[in-house]
């Protein structure tokens, strides 16, 4: 007997005992609506729009418009893409009554990280100005080789996450604590250096930063820069609490778990080690109303998907 894999959008109950989860309509790969490959989707009009690294997918009335980054913002037909964070959610909860896309998009040939707007109404890209943290060239460890007449590229997961907000966005990194506010309104940033009496703020820089190296010590210095401790990316519960959750160092396998919280003005209100509440937890969350929702480490059972639930009370 074999396995069926479905590929739908399907809609989930926490709170009813029988029949949680309600089928979606399939999504096609092929065809005027098809959906080749997806990272991210939101709720959009009466459907969804999607994104994979380089395309944004916009279904109307059963044909799909499809918006490729590249040439008509940056002049280059090719080497970019829209970043993909390891640690976000695969699917973002968000207004259906959506306007405006926020991401970043990496610049293949140049390394450039760039905050890109998105206006779904005139269905035009922008460039905002905005730049990254300094520090964040120090903790990037790239594997460039050629290959034919083109240069072959590998990173290691250095590239922020972004948060959304109806006045700004928030940029956080996976190698620090500190973290940007970029205020849609004055196109001004801010930074945010937030201290902690339970784990460090940094991870430690990689000891090379490679120029010519080869892929056993890429993926030596790599694999130790991430085994150290990560910032995992920011999130929104109802009552306008922001949240992050931090994954201490990885020592065989194992890491302890601290939670944030933040005000609306991105003071810290609180943090938690979750690992002395409960050691089987994974570093994969997301918010749903003043709950958070993180997935178990251990997943026993092959047809059941275990989640911790966290709900936050008052402001």
């Amino acid at each position: 007997m074999s396995h069926s894999f479905s590929r739908s959008i399907d809609t989930v109950f926490l709170d009813i005992d029988e029949n949680p989860i309600k089928k979606g309509i399939e999504i096609p790969y092929e065809g005027p609506n098809g959906i080749e490959s997806f990272n991210y989707f939101f709720p959009f009009a009466d459907n969804f729009l999607f994104m994979d690294n380089t395309t944004i997918y916009i279904p109307h009335n059963g044909v799909v418009n499809r918006k490729v980054l590249g040439k008509s913002l940056f002049g280059i037909e090719k080497g970019l893409s829209f970043i993909e964070n390891s640690t976000s959610p695969v699917f973002i909860l968000s207004n259906p009554n959506l306007k405006d896309l926020y991401f970043f998009s990496d610049n293949f040939h140049t390394d450039q990280l760039s905050l890109i707007h998105y206006n779904l109404e005139k269905d035009s890209f922008s460039d905002m100005p905005f730049s990254p943290l300094k520090k964040i060239k120090r903790h990037m460890i790239q594997l460039a080789q050629p290959n034919g007449d083109k240069l072959a590229k590998v990173n290691n997961a250095f590239k922020p996450g972004l948060l959304v907000t109806d006045l700004g966005c928030i940029i956080s990194y996976p190698f620090c604590a500190d973290f940007q506010f970029f205020n849609f309104s004055s196109k001004k940033t801010e930074i945010f250096e937030p201290n902690s009496d339970m784990f460090k703020r940094e991870k430690k820089e990689p000891e090379i930063i490679p120029g010519d190296m080869d892929l056993p010590k890429f993926l030596t210095i790599s694999k130790t820069w991430s085994d150290d401790i990560e910032f995992g990316p920011f999130c929104i519960l109802e009552n306008n609490t922001f949240f992050r959750i931090v994954r201490g160092e990885l020592i065989e396998g194992k890491s302890s778990k601290f939670l944030e919280l933040f005000d609306s003005s991105f003071e810290k209100i609180q943090e938690i080690d979750l690992s002395s509440l409960e050691t089987d937890l994974s570093f994969f969350y997301f918010p749903l109303g003043n709950r958070i929702f993180i997935k178990a480490a251990d997943q026993p059972v092959e047809d059941l998907l275990n989640y911790y639930l966290i709900q936050i009370k008052g402001k």
